[in-house]
């Protein structure tokens, strides 16, 4: 009960800290855009427009944390989980619709690769360059290995953002025109994405909390980060590995296997006992308190 309890509680704060990024950066636009006098409202669609992928990735995250947090809640209440006299089975029931409207997920991950796709290709975008340089020097490529607590955080998150490059840019050069149609590959790909920015974004929130909290208090939303990360680090490889799978030849599997391998691979920490030390704050609080 105790691991459940953290869980819901390590992907909520990492969604919350994604839509708190997200929202600041829509913002800022919305201010920059009124001050060279555009309208509000000219201003509200050049900062919709900017952000677009990143806000189908908060529509995937968001409504996949919900549906994760409320169908645990039913299974820790057990078969009275599922009876209308509890509050949860109306969570339940209700959070279903949230993965099919404002366009189904699977819609939104694609809109997240296309979105990517088109950023890479722009004439002033250095994506494909950088993918380049990456794949030229793959043999090269090694594991996070900083020894600060959030260079070493900044450093991996880093190598998942080159993953990402490296997969993408295959998948392109491999497939061609062909690779409109690979809507599997564009999934994998997306999800990547989705859990590197979820990631940094949970990254860059607790290291602004260092600088609020009390070092005593600290503790716990390092433990929601060094949780969330080195299971973002197996979601992402595992996404990268499916999708090489698809089009990689032989020889060039392995190659790729070897270097998103090392961008993924991670310090291990305890998440057991890192999942107990969430949930007792939570139990000793009494409320989602973080």
């Amino acid at each position: 009960i105790k691991y459940k309890l953290a869980e819901q509680v390590i992907r909520c704060f990492a969604n919350e800290s994604a839509l708190y990024r997200t929202s600041a950066y829509v913002d800022e636009k919305i201010h920059s855009e009124m001050e060279k006098g555009k309208k509000k409202e000219e201003a509200y669609l050049e900062a919709i427009g900017e952000y677009a992928l990143e806000a189908a990735v908060l529509k995937v995250l968001g409504s996949e944390v919900l549906d994760y947090v409320t169908d645990e809640a039913v299974q820790i209440h057990g078969g009275m989980g599922f009876s209308a006299e509890m509050p949860v089975d109306r969570c339940y029931r209700d959070s279903r619709i949230n993965r099919i409207f404002e366009g189904t997920n699977e819609i939104n991950r694609l809109v997240v690769a296309d979105q990517y796709l088109k950023m890479a290709k722009k004439s002033d975008s250095p994506i494909f360059a950088m993918a380049k340089e990456l794949y030229n020097s793959i043999d090269s490529i090694k594991p996070a290995s900083a020894n600060d607590y959030f260079d070493y955080k900044v450093e991996l998150i880093e190598n998942f953002k080159k993953a990402v490059l490296l997969t993408q840019y295959c998948a392109y050069e491999t497939l061609g025109k062909q690779y409109s149609g690979e809507q599997e590959i564009q999934m994998n790909i997306s999800d990547m994405i989705i859990q590197t920015y979820a990631t940094e974004s949970l990254m860059l929130r607790v290291k602004k909390l260092t600088g609020i909290k009390a070092e005593s208090e600290i503790g716990v939303y390092k433990d929601i980060l060094d949780a969330y990360i080195q299971e973002a680090a197996l979601k992402i490889y595992s996404s990268a590995i499916e999708a090489i799978c698809s089009f990689a030849s032989e020889s060039e599997y392995s190659k790729l296997q070897k270097a998103l391998q090392n961008l993924t691979t991670f310090k291990p920490i305890n998440s057991k006992d890192a999942h107990r030390r969430i949930a007792e704050k939570l139990i000793e609080d009494n409320i989602y308190k973080f």
